[in-house]
């Protein structure tokens, strides 16, 4: 059997968006109730996200914008990957 050379990147339980319902008291860009998108610790073998609420570093979201649904803004982490994988 012929495998890749490279390792394949996976993405299944990086990317998420939500609401946030608690920040920590370092935390000045977010507050309750914020819609947001991001990954998980930025880390590429994290798969942990497959939850109704998890803890994540601040600094791996963003405001999602207003004019996409939960749905879409979730793909917008993974798009920003390809893309950074592409033009590496």
């Amino acid at each position: 059997m012929t495998r890749a050379k490279q390792p394949l990147f996976s993405f299944p339980g990086m990317a998420i968006a939500g609401t946030v319902i608690r920040t920590g008291n370092e935390v000045t860009r977010f507050q309750q109730g914020d819609d947001v998108f991001g990954v998980a610790d930025g880390a590429k073998d994290n798969h942990g996200l497959f939850a109704d609420y998890i803890l994540v570093d601040a600094d791996f979201l963003g405001h999602k914008p207003t004019s996409l649904t939960m749905r879409a803004a979730i793909t917008l982490p993974l798009i920003f990957i390809a893309e950074w994988l592409i033009a590496k």
